[in-house]
């Protein structure tokens, strides 16, 4: 809660680029710049492929719509917390009205790829959201989305940036309640 990764990537560009430091060393936080800099905030979402509770395939970018925000939540169907921070957001009121509103998307993927746990725990979430899995479990797979800990929360805006990236499920209330007025 105490990391802000915008000033972290300032401090990973000047310790990578140092003669000041040996190479392994280096090694470990070019590693973690690396990390750091996927989907970074006001940056380019990197698109990926899921399946939905209809056996549809899709994208990120294709579940944009031009004017609807996305909220994605990658979570675990197995995971005590996931259940919490879903449990809060299904009942927050705002996070309703925007999805009623079609101001907000939320697409809840498991990017696991474990089909057959993802079956059993489809039906716990609103009709209202794309449930979904990762194919193959190419998200965490192929690393394009660092998920660090169950749920990661990612804002995705209409034209596919990164609007909020790892906030609290507090957090993106919070942007709706002030953003999507």
């Amino acid at each position: 809660p105490m990391l802000n990764e915008e000033y972290y990537i300032l401090f990973l560009d000047a310790i990578t680029g140092s003669d000041y430091m040996d190479k392994t060393r280096r090694s470990k936080y070019a590693y973690q710049l690396e990390d750091a800099s996927k989907n970074r905030q006001g940056h380019k979402a990197t698109d990926f492929e899921f399946v939905d509770s209809k056996g549809r395939r899709s994208t990120l970018y294709a579940a944009a719509d031009g004017h609807s925000y996305r909220l994605v939540i990658f979570y675990d169907p197995e995971c005590e917390h996931c259940e919490e921070t879903i449990e809060f957001l299904k009942g927050n009121q705002s996070l309703k009205n925007a999805v009623a509103d079609g101001k907000m998307k939320v697409i809840a993927v498991y990017a696991d790829g474990d089909e057959s746990v993802w079956e059993g725990a489809k039906g716990s979430l609103p009709a209202e959201w794309v449930n979904s899995y990762s194919p193959d479990g190419a998200i965490e797979g192929e690393e394009l989305y660092v998920l660090r800990a169950m749920p990661t929360l990612y804002v995705i805006a209409p034209d596919n940036t990164v609007a909020l990236k790892d906030p609290s499920d507090r957090m993106v209330v919070q942007f709706i309640e002030e953003a999507l007025k």
